[in-house]
């Protein structure tokens, strides 16, 4: 196995996704400055959606790993053989692209609590800032280690899509969010 395959990008992404999830939901919970026992930052349900989404991620990639690892032993003939085989293959070939689709929209989220944390005066402290940093600079090298696993690692068979001359929705979309990796 390569240093860098399909196999090990999906395992480090999902953990790092559920190390940020857990990182940033407890310290959010732990050092958000709070009014009544109540967070007092409007950028409360951002944060909750946020850690969730990259829990979700990180599950996802994980099972997408588990999957992939379990076709790496076996022949491609036998992969195509079974009913749970052909559902795994369908797993792995749509769930990178709805990963990815969601850590584009949680870049906007992230942009949009870094702009909550530096001029709302309720959402200001340091430790909070440090730790939204911390997570925002692991969600940045999921993204650079994927453009370097793009780069270098080529898909299995039956990851592989064809080239075709019809262009539908969905091609133009995966065209589009190809960039941020596997």
């Amino acid at each position: 196995m390569r240093p860098l395959s399909h196999l090990s990008y999906y395992c480090i992404s999902g953990i790092l996704f559920c190390v940020c999830s857990v990182l940033l939901y407890t310290s959010w919970d732990y050092y958000a400055p709070r009014l009544n026992d109540v967070v007092a930052c409007p950028a409360h349900y951002n944060v909750q959606l946020l850690s969730f989404l990259w829990l979700f991620q990180g599950i996802a990639l994980i099972a997408c790993s588990s999957a992939l690892w379990s076709f790496s032993d076996r022949e491609l003939e036998q992969q195509g053989s079974s009913l749970l085989a052909n559902y795994a293959c369908v797993f792995l070939k749509v769930c990178p692209s709805i990963v990815k689709l969601l850590q584009l929209f949680n870049h906007c989220q992230m942009s949009t609590i870094c702009l909550d944390l530096l001029f709302l005066h309720e959402c200001n402290d340091p430790s909070v800032r440090t730790a939204f940093a911390l997570t925002v600079g692991i969600n940045w090298l999921i993204t650079a280690l994927g453009l370097i696993a793009s780069s270098r690692a080529f898909p299995p068979p039956y990851l592989y899509e064809p080239a075709t001359v019809h262009r539908t929705y969905w091609s133009i979309l995966k065209d589009f969010i190809y960039p941020l990796g596997l």
